[in-house]
């Protein structure tokens, strides 16, 4: 195909011809500049230089290129440990475990499961019907022992439970004889018992000291009340009243208050105010007197009945 080649010129420096100014495939010259210039088509018209390279990325000369010249910067000649990697490449790595690695028990399915049926070395809560080897008889170890060592080596023995004759106990009868029985024993020597407490009332034997605290003391129940009724507790005491004011001691009735037969109960007007002695009872007492003659005045009350009390001591009307 026969082209025609149309020189144009120019000597304005940088001057740089337009499409319009040439035809397609005609070349224009810059004579200032040194330059060519070609029309060419390739979707479209447009101008482009010709001619030798004058620079290369901005440089001029004999040009060594780096890479950052050509945009390679981050290309290296690393090991593949060492190269670097894309974010969405590290965070799929960041997802894997190491080849090596660890696990908690509960990151294996099912495995707490197959332990909790295991039992420990140490101490273990068997359950169910567990066996071992039987050891040989005679071992006297740490082994265990099954049911069958344990029942060849007990037909050698005796049951666990056995009668004995007491001839049959080295020593056994001349112990017996020298303890009391339990039935009406006749103690010899000093016996000794627990001593009760003064005026105990039970069937708790009584010792001298337990005797001689009851006979020869008399324990008080100071009041410092106007009105005081006796109690039960009051048996064998020593009732004492001390009120500036009038003081009234009553008796209770059987039904409300059980003394035995036979009770005795000291009274003694400790102050001023004055004691009289009444109650839902029948009192007995010499001109049927029922007060205390005055302070440090004293008097006894025993029962006689029922619901029948005497009144002894130092009393008027």
């Amino acid at each position: 195909m026969a082209n025609t080649i149309r020189l144009k010129r120019s000597s304005l420096a940088g001057k740089v011809p337009t499409a319009a100014d040439l035809a397609l495939g005609e070349i224009a010259v810059n004579t200032t500049d040194g330059k060519l210039y070609l029309k060419k088509s390739d979707g479209g018209e447009f101008i482009v230089e010709v001619g030798p390279v004058v620079s290369v990325a901005g440089r001029t000369g004999a040009v060594t290129l780096a890479r950052a010249d050509v945009g390679l910067g981050n290309a290296d000649n690393t090991s593949d440990a060492a190269k670097p990697i894309s974010t969405a490449t590290q965070s799929a790595l960041d997802g894997k475990a190491a080849a090596v690695h660890g696990h908690a028990i509960a990151d294996v399915t099912g495995l707490q499961t197959v332990l909790d049926a295991k039992a420990p070395l140490a101490s273990p809560a068997l359950t169910g019907t567990p066996t071992a080897p039987t050891q040989t008889q005679g071992n006297n170890s740490t082994r265990l022992a099954t049911t069958a060592y344990v029942d060849t080596l007990g037909a050698t023995k005796a049951a666990s439970s056995h009668p004995h004759a007491i001839g049959e106990v080295t020593n056994l009868q001349t112990a017996l004889d020298a303890k009391a029985p339990l039935a009406s024993p006749a103690l010899t020597g000093t016996p000794t018992a627990p001593s009760a407490a003064a005026y105990a009332d039970s069937t708790q034997v009584a010792t001298t000291a337990q005797v001689f605290d009851t006979v020869t003391t008399v324990p008080e129940n100071a009041q410092t009340v106007t009105a005081y009724t006796l109690a039960l507790t009051d048996a064998g005491r020593m009732v004492t009243l001390s009120n500036a004011a009038a003081i009234t001691l009553t008796i209770p009735t059987a039904a409300a208050v059980a003394f035995p037969i036979g009770t005795r109960i000291d009274i003694l007007q400790y102050g001023a105010g004055q004691v009289t002695v009444g109650g839902s009872v029948t009192i007995r007492s010499a001109g049927s007197k029922l007060k205390l003659a005055g302070q440090y005045s004293g008097a006894t009350l025993w029962k006689r009945g029922t619901n029948e009390w005497a009144l002894i001591g130092d009393i008027v009307t």
